[in-house]
């Protein structure tokens, strides 16, 4: 954990480089639970910044490095982002 801010509902976190078999470094997540004024619901506003590994040597050409970045990028989507959302809807239920 980076930062938690229980007063703005608010919290960062990192993981390791290559951690749970993502191919990327620096990872830093900040998540923010802002209140809906009119219904006991809140807004879960969730950002995510990493640098993308090196492509192989073999994918030097442009295309390939950003076609790299978009197969990185929905792992992260689909393997954390995702699964942490549905975690959060479980534990909190309707209230989120």
């Amino acid at each position: 954990m980076v930062s938690l801010d229980d007063q703005h509902r608010a919290i960062a976190f990192t993981f390791g480089d290559n951690a749970a078999g993502l191919r990327v470094r620096r990872y830093v997540s900040m998540m923010a639970a802002r209140p809906i004024t009119l219904s006991n619901h809140a807004y879960v506003e969730w950002s995510s910044q990493f640098d993308c590994d090196e492509a192989d040597e073999a994918d030097e050409a442009d295309e390939a490095d950003e076609a790299d970045e978009d197969k990185v990028i929905t792992q992260v989507r689909d393997g954390v982002l995702i699964p942490g959302l549905k975690a959060l809807e479980q534990r909190f239920g309707s209230t989120l």
